[in-house]
């Protein structure tokens, strides 16, 4: 489950950023989580869900391949995120930032990860 996620974006020009936590174990509408599941090889399946009117909904799963901390996306479709990086990795935490650019600028997220009972 999330529990943190900070960075920044711009909108018509102007930098934006955020701080936000959540609780995962007490979740509210704005609550996500995600699963990996190794695949293959070095490639895994994330798949992310979203608390919605009482219960965890699942809304979007990608494939990417694990270079050493990167997480290298298999579609590039879609995808404005150019870096995608493990910072933090352990059996209970996880800690991914994530680069990028969009028609208004450039962007940088830090989402923090808690394991949760399955």
């Amino acid at each position: 489950g999330m529990t943190a996620v900070n960075g920044y974006y711009y909108y018509e020009g102007e930098k934006i950023s955020y701080n936000e936590n959540f609780n995962p174990f007490e979740p509210t509408d704005d609550c996500e989580k995600i699963t990996i599941e190794k695949t293959d090889g070095n490639k895994y399946t994330v798949t992310h869900y979203e608390y919605y009117s009482g219960t965890w909904r699942r809304y979007d799963s990608e494939n990417f391949y694990l270079e050493g901390n990167n997480m290298i996306p298999e579609s590039m479709e879609g995808v404005d995120v150019s870096t995608a990086k493990i910072l933090e990795a352990s059996s209970d935490r996880l800690v991914i930032e994530t680069t990028g650019a969009d028609e208004y600028g450039s962007f940088y997220d830090k989402y923090t990860y808690t394991r949760m009972a399955e």
